[in-house]
């Protein structure tokens, strides 16, 4: 809430005091709106750790976004107003603020700052497209903003940097040779070279912070990196604030790994590691099962923002495992370990001292457990849905508003049609549009396929407003392969009336086709839906079929690499063991 507000004022400066002159330049608009929000709650709220959310929310999901080969630029060329619904999207919002914050890292507070004065001044009341604001940048600072920052705008995509060698010199300092490359989601490679110019912190736990790196403008380079050579760690690019990829190499890997254990990396710096890894793993540069084994040295860090990116990385890999791996069970058991002691810590109950993150930590505790239930977590979420339902002014607090939506989610899940019913009178008697939402998407997560086809066909009655129809169908979509199926077919059979209600807005129809023709993991599946599409085009929406498919193929591969990989069918449960074992 707070987050929307600020966003929506600060366009009073970027988007009305001064106006991109055309399409091509919305990240001014948005990009900047969507940096200033954060900016300005974590000065508000500084306990609140808004960066540390910024890398796992903002960061994450537009690298996600950017790593495939139908993204598109920041500032990407717009011919026609039809053009426009496509790039309101991650790229122009989030990753537009990643930009901002990397320059507010590269210039300093002091010259960021001035040189906002600067443009909001120079063009107050008129339009403008980034040149404008790069020359304000480089007029405060003196450095050469315009060449640093072009290719982060003007081209798609972002680096990865691999650390290729590090070698111990005989002054302890240790040398990394270091290459970077266009990170692409899929593990394919591209012809020709192409560099972006990157300024990067480097933590290595000494006293006095974080390293700054000299400036990376090559393909390759070399960096020294003081005082590490025999037992140090280096955690390349600490704070997050270049939203790329790093790939270690085995040494640094390893030291990286005894650093977690001995809590010497920060949660920011956590969070990074964890969605690169996963990233890495996914395009076929890192082995999950690594990966896996890692996460499982960061559950003693209890943080909000670390556990929100562990649910955001495993709700990936899930179905991908589920859709074809033999020891799925035992994923599912390494996940409950790997929660368990945080859960048992945080608990159920509100605590008088709890903070606002401390809230929201237990509402992502909670919500993976409606992932992986368990008979304890089953056993508590039926005995608060029970006081809610029988007494809602009274069983409220059993309930908070946090986490009501994961234990509706438990309860249809491990329940029956009496569940299933109990939790649709309370979307009827619900006077409040959040526990609505709540009760539509905890309705699709039923395991009874009759009602999850029910749950599909209320979607069309008149109970579900056009703007929330998504809710529903991605909690059916959500609920397995069999939901995925069902939702699927619904979509083709209603593809007619669907695209009738939508009319213009095809915002509601590139969610409906995200959510009911992605998540596959076969090429199968993948050639069926551009199939359909070639039959059935939709205006507005090829961006989102693209990225769709191109992620679909993606997923394919992801699980036949794991299978072929540290992770494979009869390693596996091993693995997890072992690996639980550790805990």
């Amino acid at each position: 809430m707070y987050n929307t507000f600020l966003h929506e004022i600060s366009h009073q400066w970027f988007g009305n005091l001064v106006t991109m002159k055309w399409w091509d330049d919305l990240w001014l608009n948005e990009g900047f709106a969507a940096w200033m929000q954060n900016f300005a709650l974590d000065f508000i709220y500084p306990d609140w750790k808004l960066w540390n959310q910024f890398v796992h929310t903002d960061q994450g999901s537009a690298l996600k976004l950017d790593g495939l080969k139908s993204s598109h630029p920041i500032q990407v060329p717009i011919a026609h107003a039809i053009e426009v619904e496509e790039v309101f999207d991650l790229i122009s919002y989030r990753k537009g603020a990643c930009i901002v914050r990397m320059i507010h890292s590269y210039l300093g507070p002091e010259a960021f700052q001035e040189g906002l004065r600067i443009y909001l001044k120079r063009h107050a009341y008129g339009n403008t497209e980034t040149s404008d604001l790069w020359a304000a940048w480089a007029e405060s600072s003196g450095k050469p903003v315009a060449e640093t920052m072009s290719t982060w705008t003007q081209e798609m995509g972002f680096p990865v940097l691999n650390i290729e060698e590090s070698t111990p010199q005989e002054d302890g300092s240790l040398k990394l040779k270091v290459k970077q490359e266009w990170f692409l989601a899929d593990g394919s490679e591209v012809e020709g070279e192409k560099v972006w110019a990157a300024q990067m912190l480097a933590e290595t736990g000494a006293e006095g912070g974080a390293i700054e790196l000299p400036m990376l403008e090559t393909a390759e380079a070399e960096f020294i990196i003081p005082g590490i050579a025999t037992e140090g760690f280096v955690k390349l690019n600490a704070g997050q604030h270049v939203p790329c990829r790093i790939s270690y190499d085995s040494v640094t890997f390893d030291r990286l790994k005894l650093a977690i254990r001995e809590g010497k990396l920060g949660t920011q710096d956590r969070v990074g590691l964890v969605s690169d890894l996963f990233a890495l793993g996914r395009c076929g540069k890192k082995d999950v099962g690594d990966v896996l084994e890692l996460m499982a040295e960061m559950t003693t860090d209890s943080s909000y923002t670390l556990w929100a990116e562990i649910e955001t990385q495993l709700s990936s890999l899930t179905p991908v495992l589920a859709a074809g791996y033999q020891n799925f069970a035992a994923f599912e058991d390494y996940v409950k370990a790997l929660m368990n002691d945080c859960v048992e810590s945080v608990g159920w109950d509100p605590k008088p001292e709890d903070d606002h993150v401390t809230k929201m930590l237990r509402a992502v505790l909670i919500r993976m457990s409606a992932d992986f239930p368990t008979d304890k977590s089953i056993a508590e979420a039926k005995t608060r849905f029970q006081a809610f339902f029988q007494d809602p002014e009274g069983g409220a607090a059993a309930l908070p508003s946090e986490y009501r939506g994961a234990v509706f989610k438990i309860v249809v899940k491990t329940g029956g049609e009496q569940e299933y019913n109990a939790l649709y009178q309370i979307f009827k008697r619900s006077t409040t549009h959040v526990e609505k939402v709540q009760v539509m998407t905890a309705l699709g997560s039923t395991q009874v396929p009759l009602l999850k086809q029910k749950t599909l066909n209320w979607c069309l009655s008149e109970d579900i407003k056009l703007q929330d129809i998504m809710y529903p169908v991605r909690g059916v979509a959500a609920s397995g392969a069999v939901g995925l199926d069902l939702c699927w077919k619904w979509f083709q059979d209603n593809f007619t009336e669907l695209k009738k209600r939508a009319g213009n807005a095809m915002g509601i129809m590139n969610h409906l086709v995200n959510i009911c023709g992605g998540g596959f993991v076969t090429e199968e599946k993948a050639v069926e839906v551009v199939a359909f599409f070639e039959a059935h085009p939709l205006e507005g929406c090829a961006r989102k079929i693209e990225q769709m498919l191109e992620n679909t193929r993606i997923n394919a591969k992801w699980l036949a690499a794991m299978k072929a990989g540290k992770l494979g069918d009869d390693g596996f449960f091993v693995l997890i063991q072992m690996t639980m074992g550790a805990m």
